[in-house]
Parts: structure tokens; sequence; C-alpha cells
């Protein structure tokens, strides 16, 4: 994790890039983008609660079975 964190701004770098290259095209389409991350982080969160939860039944059905 160290790694990771220690290139982390160098992993965003490129992406910032191509927003400030692409920023006449995305102009007139901010706000269509905020809502789009906004929607998209929801459903992401909710995904993984879902997940989360489903591995955490298995889970524990395994550890009933072993006892």
């Amino acid at each position: 994790s160290e790694l990771l964190l220690g290139i982390m701004a160098f992993l965003f770098v490129p992406s910032g890039v191509a927003i400030i290259e692409k920023y006449s095209f995305l102009k007139g389409k901010i706000f269509i983008l905020i809502i789009i991350c906004i929607v998209t982080t929801i459903l992401t969160f909710i995904t993984t609660a879902y997940t989360v939860t489903a591995v955490m039944k298995i889970m524990n059905k395994g550890e009933n079975k072993n006892e």
C-alpha cells in the first residue's frame, strides 16, 4: 500500500491532463458530468454494501458448518 500511496499523484496526472485537453468539449456538459459522477458513486456504494453483506453471510455459513 505504501507503493500505491507514493505514486498516487503520478497515477492521476494522465486523467487530469486529458480533462484539461477536452475542457472545451466538457465546458457545456459539466452539470451532466457531475450528475453522472454522483450517481455512479452511489451505485458503487450500494453494490459494495451488498457484496460485503453477501460475503459475510457466506463466511458465517461456513463457520456454522465447522462447529
